[in-house]
């Protein structure tokens, strides 16, 4: 027989339809022998796929998904693809011009300010992210930091390459874990090695808390805690930029555990504004 005239023998590798719906590589009950851990992850994979398309049949129902009295039109906390980053970037594009043109006319809304601090720091994660060289939107729920699959490789060296800011270096924790991308975006080690601590080596967060970090982190107030977030005043590779709110504080200070950077910096861009020291210790 030819060489032409063989069949085909390949074998195309595609993913199983529950993998769409991982958030961490440990959640996979493809290959678990044991029968109570496998009903577990299949049942928390079962929930998250029915949130996600109860979401999906609310956003056609009513496409304008909320919009306020000053024109903002938001999205809800669901499963982010390519295509509703893409969507939630331009939002958010449209907001910044609105704010920016209320502010050049004299006439703030203070009803965007929320909304203006859940800009500023998207764009500040995503600036970071351009930093590193990320190849993976870190918007997208399903995206994988490069970083768990480098190996053997030096922190140092990775950033050097790359001559990224020297605040951003991967941790060990980070080369030797698989995890989520936004989990990098942050300018401060320790936080990043206590966020991957907390969701994916110790799974010391529900499935539900590390939906509500996010929701609090990026939401700003739609499925978040109202208040509950960091604020950005300036370059986001530089810690003393960020700062943490009291609610954000009470709910998730523990995960700022040695990160002595963001505690200083709250209490400096507190003093700026007048307001009292928080007595923080990190």
């Amino acid at each position: 027989m030819a060489s032409s005239d063989r069949p085909d023998l390949s074998i195309v590798l595609r993913q199983m339809p529950h993998q769409s719906y991982l958030k961490r590589q440990n959640e996979d009950w493809a290959g678990v022998t044991d029968t109570k851990e496998r009903k577990k992850l299949q049942n928390r994979l079962n929930q998250r796929a029915w949130r996600q398309r109860k979401l999906n049949h609310g956003a056609k129902e009513g496409a304008t998904e909320g919009v306020s009295h000053a024109g903002e039109r938001t999205i809800n906390n669901e499963q982010l693809t390519s295509a509703t980053a893409r969507q939630r970037r331009d939002i958010l594009d449209c907001f910044a011009l609105d704010a920016m043109r209320n502010y050049l006319t004299n006439q703030p809304d203070t009803d965007q300010l929320m909304g203006v601090i859940q800009l500023n720091t998207i764009n500040a994660m995503t600036s970071n992210a351009r930093a590193l060289k990320l190849q993976v939107d870190w918007l997208i729920c399903h995206a994988i930091s490069p970083f768990g699959f480098i190996g053997p490789m030096k922190p140092a060296d990775i950033v050097s390459s790359s001559a990224g800011p020297t605040s951003l270096i991967p941790t060990e924790l980070q080369l030797s874990t698989l995890h989520h991308p936004w989990i990098d975006l942050f300018p401060l080690a320790r936080m990043r090695d206590n966020l991957l601590a907390a969701t994916c080596v110790f799974d010391i967060l529900t499935d539900d808390e590390e939906e509500q970090l996010w929701a609090d982190l990026v939401e700003w107030g739609g499925n978040g805690t109202e208040g509950a977030g960091l604020i950005v005043w300036g370059e986001p590779s530089d810690p003393r930029n960020w700062e943490a709110t009291v609610p954000f504080l009470k709910r998730w200070g523990w995960l700022l555990q040695g990160c002595g950077e963001i505690v200083e910096a709250t209490n400096y861009w507190r003093q700026i504004r007048g307001e009292k020291r928080l007595p923080l210790q990190a």
